[in-house]
């Protein structure tokens, strides 16, 4: 018998969900900017389908995802100034 496990999910604060959304259209522009699928350039940047599909919703990111894709097609600087 397998136990199941009770993991309590925290929602995510609006100003960071709003991040968070602003980033994955930033990222879907650039792909889009390059004529690329979305598994395309996932691959590119070494990440799944699924990593980048949350990504561009802004859903269950994780900080890895966030990080390849930022340090892959931005300037970590540049990036962080413009989502203030």
């Amino acid at each position: 018998m397998s136990k199941k496990r009770n993991y309590q999910t925290k929602s995510v604060p609006d100003e960071i969900h709003q991040k968070l959304l602003y980033i994955g259209q930033l990222v879907k522009q650039t792909r889009l900017a390059y004529g690329l699928r979305q598994i395309d350039f996932a691959k590119q940047q070494g990440i799944s389908k699924n990593s980048l599909q949350n990504l561009e919703y802004g859903k269950n990111v994780t900080l890895v995802t966030l990080l390849t894709i930022i340090h892959e097609i931005y300037s970590p600087k540049e990036f962080f100034e413009d989502i203030e």
